[in-house]
């Protein structure tokens, strides 16, 4: 699963704080491109709120922050038709959102939300996390 620059704590977890947004971005735009010759199985990972938090955003800023960040990866030419919630936080509105985008796949670590059900999603039980910034 693949981040945008748009995600600043990820940004700081691997000792970027100090590059532009450019060249962050340009470093994403190597490193999946690089993955992409390797595994064509990449999604996106978009942080959108944590699970434990009292303020969650709306269907429309949840739409727009996905919708966002699929497009940075699709004119990278890369697919996104996976996508996993940072921190697995999402709900609902989460759900219908990746919906409305053609998102096919959403990746949860169990189906203990409660919301997982759609016509048009399949959702698939993670059995691994690694971080980019972990390998």
């Amino acid at each position: 699963m693949l981040t945008t620059p748009e995600e600043p704590w990820i940004k700081l977890r691997i000792q970027a704080e100090y590059l532009s947004r450019q060249e962050y971005g340009q470093i994403l735009e190597d490193r999946y491109s690089r993955l992409f010759k390797v595994h064509s199985l990449l999604g996106l990972h978009v942080h959108l709120f944590h699970p434990k938090s009292v303020r969650i955003p709306d269907f429309r800023t949840q739409l727009e922050k996905i919708r966002t960040a699929k497009a940075w990866l699709e004119d990278l030419g890369l697919p996104s038709d996976h996508f996993a919630s940072g921190w697995f936080g999402y709900n609902r509105d989460t759900i219908g959102a990746c919906e409305q985008l053609g998102i096919k796949y959403f990746h949860v670590p169990s189906l203990r939300n409660g919301c997982e059900q759609s016509d048009s999603l399949k959702f698939l039980t993670m059995r691994n996390i690694l971080h980019d910034w972990e390998l």
